[in-house]
């Protein structure tokens, strides 16, 4: 299955990102569920990085080709889980929990993604990622004071508290769907783009009590110390042994063997499994160039030869 270049995709849902630099390769997929989270997610890593270096600036890292962020616009969610496997990169998912049913089919989803070597998955304990904003935030921009909490859908109840203070008619609840939905999503791109602007180090830890966001920064820090292409080097175990043999006419046999194994990248060197996996691959090792030897004792072939020099 062929899989179209990520960065193309990128632009067509018009997100312009920056082009990775030349001869750069991506260690990352930062895979998220609208263009709007990805806005939130890079101007929130800046304002966190201004405060603590240690925590990963995702505008940065995107300029400079190290992670590439893919908003797959919603949809089957569970398809996703597994559908960029064959690339080959470590990825991280942030799904919102929405509410049940659908939080049941992102926990699902990111159990599978979690089942996956160098992959990494969360689903929010917030309904979406508006929520992390704090309201002061939300009041500096447009006027409104709002109280939300964990459940609420932020953005319908500032596109609501706009459309309402504005007076327009008819009311925001006999609006039709479709149209509450457009004003829904005009308010997600200004509190994304306007509201996050406006957070803090100390704000979030007011609307993020438990450290989520944290935590996400933390796992993207730890997927990005990986090789290129989403993985450690294989940790790597070799051993040889090399023999002669001495034969009664005056001439000489030999045989050699060399095995190498791939260990698991978090093996201890010092361990008593390491030690032990050390000696059965040099005791396979002498036990084939024994059985050469053996073999090239006992051959017709060496007899003969042998016999030629006698």
């Amino acid at each position: 299955m062929r899989f179209p270049n990520l960065i193309t995709r990128l632009q067509r849902r018009r997100l312009k990102p920056s082009s990775p630099r030349p001869g750069s390769q991506a260690k990352l997929l930062v895979v998220v569920e609208g263009r709007h989270d990805v806005v939130f997610l890079r101007t929130l890593s800046r304002i966190l990085h201004a405060a603590d270096t240690s925590v990963p600036d995702l505008g940065s890292l995107e300029q400079v080709g190290e992670l590439v962020f893919l908003p797959f616009g919603g949809g089957d969610v569970l398809a996703w889980a597994e559908r960029l496997a064959a690339i080959g990169l470590s990825e991280l998912h942030i799904y919102d929990r929405e509410m049940s049913t659908e939080t049941e089919l992102r926990q699902q989803a990111a159990d599978l993604v979690n089942q996956r070597q160098h992959c990494r998955a969360f689903v929010t304990q917030k309904r979406s990622l508006e929520n992390y904003i704090h309201p002061s935030c939300i009041r500096e921009i447009s006027g409104l004071e709002l109280a939300y909490g964990d459940d609420d859908d932020v953005a319908d109840l500032v596109a609501g508290g706009c459309h309402e203070r504005l007076g327009k008619s008819p009311s925001w609840e006999s609006l039709p769907g479709r149209a509450r939905k457009r004003f829904r999503e005009r308010a997600k791109k200004w509190l994304n783009r306007l509201a996050v602007e406006l957070m803090t180090p100390e704000l979030l830890d007011e609307r993020d009590a438990s450290g989520e966001v944290h935590g996400w920064l933390a796992a993207i820090a730890e997927l990005l110390e990986r090789e290129p292409g989403g993985a450690t080097m294989p940790a790597k175990l070799t051993t040889g042994v090399r023999r002669q043999v001495q034969m009664g006419s005056g001439g000489e046999i030999e045989a050699s063997c060399q095995l190498e194994v791939e260990l698991a990248n978090d093996i201890d060197p010092g361990s008593e499994e390491f030690q032990r996996q050390a000696r059965r691959l040099y005791a396979a090792c002498w036990q084939a160039v024994d059985d050469q030897l053996s073999w090239r004792e006992g051959s017709p072939w060496i007899h003969a030869a042998r016999r030629r020099r006698q």
